[in-house]
């Protein structure tokens, strides 16, 4: 058998075991350590802890008791009259007196746990139950569940913040071109340089600025960007941070900086007007895609391959406080000509996404479902591609809404 006894305040500890205060009682109790969860080290325990503790332990106190006896009080009296374990109040209250009273009845009942001086809730056994009764374990199971849950949320969210950048960005060790490779500028500064190529076109005045994908940097792509300008297109695509010979690491901001910085160089340094650029974001270059038609004027918008937001490609809901990218956010926010282009069987960013960014986004808008993968999209329509982006940028109003 076993008794529960509060325990408030460590007396003093040695090899045997420790002598404490229950409810204002010295008690003694050995191999309290693996009974109980009473923190080690504080001299005393607000609110109190609740341990069992083994009726050679409790005889064991008895015997301490017999040794250092209890003041004659009223806490002393409801000792000695059996009552194990008794919540002190105040002076005045309702002691024990040696007459009967809540606490002599209880213990006399059989009641293992008093509260002195309040007896309010009978009992099915026609006892008196004195104290507030302990939670079931099934509310005790249900708050350990919400507490492991919520720790488990708060790790995943730590997870994430020190880990996205690693989930979201894979650039190469080296880059695959240098500064003299034919067409490629520095449109940053000498201190802070952001690598792009640049092929105009000069029978159109549109320009795709284009926003490549991840685990890849412009040079990559010097045969699809050639193809941009014999298709009588014209383009500028630029590396983000990290990538190729763009200094600085990648981040999202770092990576919305990069296309600002490329879409002033259109503006300021080539003198091209805001509604005859047209940004084309490919899976993560969907971001800064994204972020420039809300953020600045453009005259249309590309979305290939792109997702709702980055942790979404794996979680598929939001469920972080923070959410990179958020291009499911910003198209309700853009008002210019959009095209959503996407592979039906795309199992790097689910097709889900893009019927979802077309949907949010307003008209004029068009669509483009491919029988495709994620990086078999322009293989699969060839030429098409082209087709589709000219008629697009030939379509687009001359001012963006």
């Amino acid at each position: 058998m076993k008794t529960l006894v509060t325990v408030h305040e460590v007396v003093e500890a040695d090899m045997v075991g420790v002598r404490l205060r229950a409810r204002g009682i010295p008690f003694f109790a050995k191999d309290l350590y693996t009974s109980s969860v009473l923190p080690w080290g504080m001299a005393s325990c607000i609110g109190g802890i609740d341990i069992q503790v083994s009726d050679e332990d409790y005889e064991r106190a008895q015997a301490a008791l017999a040794e250092d006896p209890l003041p004659d009080d009223e806490i002393g009296d409801a000792w000695r009259n059996g009552s194990r374990d008794v919540q002190q109040g105040d002076a005045d209250a309702s002691g024990y007196d040696g007459e009967p009273d809540n606490i002599g009845d209880a213990w006399r009942n059989g009641s293992d746990y008093v509260w002195q001086g309040h007896a309010e809730d009978p009992r099915p056994d026609g006892t008196e139950a004195l104290g507030k009764p302990r939670p079931s374990w099934k509310k005790r199971i249900a708050i350990d569940l919400a507490i492991i849950c919520v720790g488990q949320y708060l790790l995943v969210c730590a997870f994430g913040l020190f880990k996205l950048n690693d989930f979201m960005f894979h650039p190469h060790e080296e880059a695959t071109y240098a500064w003299d490779t034919p067409h490629i500028v520095n449109i940053g500064t000498a201190a802070d340089p952001i690598a792009a190529m640049w092929l105009p076109n000069a029978e159109t005045n549109k320009v795709f600025l284009y926003s490549h994908g991840n685990a890849e940097d412009i040079g990559d792509l010097t045969g699809i960007l050639r193809d941009f300008q014999q298709a009588g297109l014209s383009v500028l695509a630029y590396d983000y941070p990290g990538y190729g010979l763009s200094a600085g690491k990648p981040t999202e901001q770092s990576v919305y900086a990069a296309a600002e910085t490329a879409y002033r160089f259109l503006t300021q340094n080539l003198q091209i007007a805001p509604s005859d650029i047209i940004a084309l974001g490919r899976s993560i270059g969907s971001g800064p895609a994204c972020y420039l038609a809300e953020k600045f004027p453009v005259g249309g918008l590309v979305v290939e391959g792109g997702f709702t937001s980055a942790p979404r490609v794996i979680t598929r809901i939001r469920i972080l406080p923070f959410d990179p990218f958020p291009n499911i956010r910003r198209l309700p926010n853009i008002f210019c000509p959009v095209l959503v282009i996407h592979g039906k069987v795309d199992n790097t960013v689910s097709f889900s996404h893009g019927k979802a960014l077309f949907d949010a986004a307003h008209t004029p808008k068009e669509r483009l479902w491919v029988d495709s993968g994620h990086n078999d999209l322009l293989l699969v329509l060839g030429d098409d591609y082209f087709t589709v982006l000219d008629r697009f940028a030939t379509q687009i109003q001359k001012e963006p809404k």
